[in-house]
């Protein structure tokens, strides 16, 4: 939450309340029994306060923690960051598991998403996505694996909620079928499922 035209001052307040995100994400990666590793993106204007918060928090969850200082450095700030990727991959196993089985109903896969990755307590269908959904098995798409499209400013499915919420309701307003790639999409909220620009490109900003 902290002001974008405050980014070049120390804000521990805001780590503070907005870190329990990237707690979250640290949990939600341990669910797929892989190696998991925190970087720390490095920008000039952050403080060694800021930057000493962040990786005593990550560790706190008993997983690796490097600095990247390519926006300073370029790739020559990086290297730190690749030697310990290698380290890691070199010194741990992966035992990956998806997080549910495809065998599970449409219904149940987008919400064991919602509740396991995202915190959700419930998740509500439109009429539209209840509709598509019933046609997704009549068509024999039910052992598909789900993609989820939603804000990624979020863990809910509205972009102003920060921090980690707890508890919230997901709406998913329709689901498609990706027949090529072999998914079902869920389309949670209001998304853009294009890229979208903003109306200036960074490089007005520089002199």
């Amino acid at each position: 939450g902290m002001p974008v035209d405050e980014l070049s001052n120390e804000g521990l307040e805001y780590l503070e309340k907005g870190i329990a995100n990237l707690g979250k994400h640290i949990e939600n990666m341990k669910k797929y029994g892989v190696p998991t590793m925190v970087c720390i993106n490095k920008y000039t204007a952050d403080t060694d306060a800021e930057v000493e918060y962040i990786r005593n928090y990550a560790a706190g969850f008993g997983v690796e923690v490097e600095i990247s200082r390519a926006y300073e450095l370029g790739s020559e700030g990086t290297v730190d960051l690749a030697n310990k990727v290698v380290e890691l991959l070199d010194t741990t196993t992966s035992n990956y598991h998806p997080l549910y089985s495809t065998d599970l109903s449409i219904e149940e896969k987008i919400e064991t998403i919602c509740k396991e990755i995202y915190g959700a307590g419930e998740v509500v269908y439109l009429d539209e996505a209840k509709e598509n959904i019933a046609k997704a098995k009549e068509y024999g798409y039910t052992n598909t694996p789900v993609c989820i499209a939603k804000t990624p400013a979020s863990l809910t499915d509205d972009a102003k909620v920060l921090g980690c919420p707890k508890d919230f309701t997901i709406t998913i307003r329709d689901i498609k079928i990706n027949s090529g790639s072999g998914f079902i999409v869920a389309y949670a909220g209001s998304i853009m499922t294009l890229p979208g620009l903003g109306r200036h490109s960074r490089y007005e900003s520089y002199e």
